[in-house]
């Protein structure tokens, strides 16, 4: 029996360390292979950044929040125009990176470009967005050579009957923002008003 303590020891002290061997909670993502499945199963480098981080950031507009990704540049051009690029590569709009919501694709093709600012979606009705950092043409087409970003909006389920905030700061920042959301004929809706001025 003593002969056995030395190998004994160290497998006793590894199980009295809280979480060894244990994943914890690992987001399931969509967006590597189109299936279900969890982070560390995927093929591909994914970034998630869920609900509780976008709050924390204090982002105000979408692009800010991809500033948290790894490799992404954010920047303007033209004084209010946002772009979004992978390693520096798509400063001239978003070529050769497929952007989605819900899964379908906002890239304009024929402009060759994402519309961040224009694009009708407030950071308040996000709740987390994937970002498959590299490429992924066999799943998503030419157009993910650099990176695939899938912004998942909330569920009408999951968010209030009816909500507003309204932000008040330094340098004119005044932003308000309201939502309402139900269920009729069979169907969940949700309507969103946004205003950011700065």
């Amino acid at each position: 029996m003593l002969m056995l303590l030395p190998w004994l020891l160290p497998a006793l002290a590894q199980a009295d360390v809280p979480g060894f061997g244990d994943t914890g909670d690992v987001p399931v993502v969509i967006s590597a292979t189109r299936l279900q499945q969890s982070l560390l199963d995927t093929p591909a480098t994914v970034t998630v950044i869920d609900r509780g981080l976008i709050r924390a950031s204090g982002a105000r507009e979408l692009p800010d929040i991809l500033r948290l990704v790894p490799g992404m540049v954010v920047g303007r051009e033209s004084g209010a125009e946002a772009f979004v690029g992978y390693h520096g590569t798509s400063a001239g709009g978003g070529r050769r990176m497929q952007v989605q919501v819900d899964g379908r694709s906002i890239y304009e093709t024929g402009l060759a470009r994402v519309d961040w600012i224009g694009l009708a979606l407030d950071v308040e009705d996000i709740e987390r967005i994937e970002v498959v950092r590299g490429p992924n043409s066999a799943a998503y087409g030419a157009n993910s050579f650099f990176a695939v970003v899938n912004i998942i909006t909330r569920d009408p389920q999951d968010v209030p009957a009816a909500e507003l905030k309204l932000n008040h700061g330094e340098n004119g920042i005044r932003d308000g923002f309201a939502r309402i959301a139900g269920q009729a004929l069979g169907a969940d809706w949700r309507w969103s008003f946004s205003h950011r001025e700065d």
